[in-house]
């Protein structure tokens, strides 16, 4: 459980700095990083789980593949923090110092909900598409050589939605996880992950804030209690963000209206501050489209639409093509999982 702990919070952190400047939004670096760098997390899987379920290897092969590209990226994280000089207490304890009422409250908030989600709320929704497939993949160290809801033997992908899967394989996540750290695919899904992912969704909201009240950190915590009641508002339907975000965290699609999407929109609202889109942040997009990748190709498709669409406002608004053409590149990878997607369909 500390190694699944350091997992979930220090190593995401540690590949957010890898992503970010220090100083991309002030006292928010550490909500920036951890959450930017859950992205890698889940895009440093993606790949990989396609080529080994089109390939047939173990669900062993994919850990250890998973692992070492893991291992890559935090020793380059941690060089570059060896040669910046980078004190991560001070990152840390930015986010603390002068922190403001408002913020209190939005952080007790989403604390409350992350703890009810880990306590006491169990939803199954969808278990039969990914938990199962998960539990299979777990338990016989295949990747999609069975029918997780059934256990038959899979002749062909096109049964009962493993074509999805395929370009999308989000259930790796939870099969690798369970490996790695000794926990079930289900109780991971729906009790373990579910506190962690409250926290990603809600701390976006802080970022959003940061850029459009201009640094006001009062602002910033009155804008995530804002967003935090909307979503506590929305179980009028099953297929609102609110809904997803507070009930169905740990399925894919709700990841990517929690995360991503919100996750997408604070990056183009920095280049528009900051007047300009570099390299760094085309390898930034770049990842936030290729987690949604992994979880789910509609989802993929919709993140690649906004990055787009918020590319144009962009270079509309400050007469610059180069926001623009920067995006095509990290449009690559929504392209190439489409392709993939209507092949296997």
């Amino acid at each position: 459980m500390v190694i699944y702990l350091l997992f979930m919070t220090v190593l995401p952190a540690m590949y957010g700095y890898l992503l970010l400047p220090e100083d991309v939004c002030g006292p928010y670096a550490l909500p920036a990083m951890w959450c930017a760098g859950w992205t890698v997390l889940m895009a440093a899987l993606h790949w990989p789980a396609v080529a080994c379920i089109l390939l047939n290897r173990s669900l062993t092969e994919l850990t250890v593949l998973y692992l070492l590209i893991l291992g890559a990226l935090l020793a380059a994280s941690a060089a570059r923090m060896v040669r910046r000089h980078t004190n991560p207490f001070r990152i840390i304890r930015n986010f603390f110092s002068g922190i403001t009422f408002p913020e209190l409250v939005a952080l007790a908030a989403t604390g409350f909900h992350a703890v009810v989600t880990f306590l006491y709320m169990h939803v199954d929704d969808d278990d039969y598409a990914f938990v199962s497939n998960a539990t299979t993949s777990l338990d016989t160290n295949t990747l999609l050589r069975y029918i997780g809801g059934t256990g038959k033997a899979l002749t062909t992908y096109h049964v009962d939605g493993i074509d999805r899967l395929v370009s999308s394989p989000h259930f790796t996540l939870f099969a690798v996880m369970s490996k790695l750290f000794g926990i079930r695919p289900a109780p991971l899904a729906h009790t373990f992950l579910p506190p962690f992912l409250t926290c990603l969704f809600f701390f976006v909201f802080f970022l959003i804030g940061w850029e459009l009240f201009k640094s006001d950190r009062r602002k910033c915590g009155l804008f995530t209690v804002f967003a935090f009641v909307i979503y506590m508002s929305a179980g009028f339907s099953t297929y609102t963000a609110g809904s997803f975000a507070m009930i169905r965290s740990w399925q894919g699609k709700a990841q990517v209206a929690g995360l991503i999407v919100p996750l997408i929109l604070w990056a183009y609202l920095v280049f528009i501050r900051e007047g300009e889109m570099r390299a760094a942040d085309v390898v930034l997009i770049a990842f936030f489209l290729e987690a949604a990748c992994l979880m789910t190709s509609m989802g993929a498709m919709l993140a690649a639409l906004e990055a787009l669409l918020l590319s144009i406002l962009a270079a509309l608004i400050l007469k610059k093509k180069q926001f623009f053409l920067r995006t095509i590149p990290a449009l690559i990878l929504p392209v190439l999982t489409a392709g993939v997607y209507l092949y296997m369909t």
